[in-house]
């Protein structure tokens, strides 16, 4: 057993090597030194300010750490409010994304676990080079967020489209954990391995797996486990969706909500089960997007061969929402395959876990697993709305 001082030099190690501070200023290196003092003094709010303020530090801000109520840390990624015409290139709307919007309200910044979560006294934590935790089921990992306290949640699915749009305007989609411990289109590339399970450590994978090829990004949304995300599902085919802030209340997602709307060819919200609601379908084994689902079933293909069908052109919204490819889509090999379900309740599952190889990627969601579906290989990624981040639009 490692002794006190033992623990603690890893830590720093640990986290030297998760910021690259190695080589810098001798500034950084104390920054990371302080950074390792609160694990084993979690409870003293001083410590606590210190780790917050070392994170912020060596992230030039990027990063911070958030604390649930029950005092326990978590490394979280600041993703500031994006418009819409900043991750569409056929868009030029200034509004405020889907993701980060609803009626009068608008969210200027949320706060998005680093890493994909471990699982810390029942609650899901965004922690460097730990082992992630495979939830059993979507109402299993969104209880790890919610019990976090409020303002968490399991990650919103327009927010991580909103994040892969933004990926791929800017030229890059990262690699991940998607080959047992590697990259399948790079397999030079690897992360540390959990013992024989084809799970890598948390963020312990080349630059090339954080979304904006930073030790400041987001890691690991290609790869290791699949993430079960929030406010989105899939019922008899139809998209249905609850948004922000309604999804602070953990009610919010249960299969027999109110808070659950549906959408028109326009992208306006609509009742449930509206005669004008848009729903996936099934031809040929290739999903479309109608309006009349005319054939039922389970299928599949990359993102960017979903089709409009009967509609002449996907409604912006649904763009928007990564749930159709924006117009003039080129496919590349790395940015995930869709599965689809068309008869019953379905849940997204993102990412592409560790044997996903080819199909998986930021895009990837596979929506065939119903919410009490007790599946191995995936995980959670919760994030924070601050209180003061939700603002009212003045018109």
């Amino acid at each position: 057993m490692r002794s006190r001082e033992e623990e603690q030099r890893l830590l720093v190690q640990t986290l030297c090597g998760e910021y690259r501070v190695r080589g810098r200023s001798g500034e950084a290196e104390a920054a990371a030194e302080v950074l390792a003092q609160p694990a084993v003094c979690r409870d003293s709010s001083a410590a606590r300010e210190q780790l917050r303020l070392s994170v912020e530090q060596l992230s030039g801000d990027r990063n911070t750490v958030c604390y649930d109520e029950a005092g326990y840390p978590s490394v979280m990624v600041r993703v500031p409010m994006v418009r819409c015409r900043d991750v569409l290139a056929s868009s030029e709307d200034a509004a405020p994304h889907p993701a980060f919007r609803s009626g009068k309200k608008t969210v200027r910044e949320i706060l998005v676990s680093k890493y994909l979560n471990c699982v810390v006294d029942g609650r899901a934590c965004s922690l460097p080079l730990a082992q992630p935790f495979a939830a059993n089921s979507f109402d299993d990992a969104a209880g790890l967020c919610y019990r976090k306290g409020h303002g968490w949640m399991a990650m919103p699915f327009p927010l991580r489209m909103a994040i892969a749009l933004s990926c791929r305007r800017e030229g890059f989609l990262p690699g991940g954990n998607n080959d047992s411990g590697a990259d399948y289109f790079h397999p030079e590339e690897r992360g540390t391995p959990v013992g024989a399970t084809g799970l890598v450590l948390t963020g312990s994978g080349p630059r090339t797996w954080s979304h904006d090829r930073s030790e400041n990004g987001l890691w690991d949304l290609n790869g290791n486990l699949s993430e079960w995300d929030g406010g989105f599902r899939l019922m008899d085919g139809e998209l249905q969706f609850v948004e922000l802030p309604q999804l602070l209340d953990a009610s919010s997602v249960k299969s027999d909500s109110s808070a659950w709307h549906a959408v028109d060819a326009q992208g306006r919200p609509v009742p449930p089960g509206s005669p004008d609601a848009l729903h996936y379908d099934v031809k040929g084994g290739k999903i479309r997007l109608v309006v009349r689902k005319e054939c039922e079933g389970i299928g599949n293909c990359s993102f960017g061969e979903i089709s409009a069908g009967e509609a002449a052109e996907a409604p912006e919204f649904l763009r928007l929402c990564g749930l159709c490819p924006d117009r003039n889509w080129s496919v590349v090999e790395n940015e995930g395959w869709r599965w689809v379900s068309t008869q019953g309740e379905f849940m997204p599952i993102c990412g592409g876990a560790y044997r996903a190889v080819d199909h998986a990627g930021v895009f990837f969601t596979g929506m065939t697993k119903a919410r009490s579906s007790r599946y191995s290989m995936a995980g959670v990624r919760c994030v924070y709305v601050a209180p003061e981040a939700i603002q009212e639009v003045v018109s």
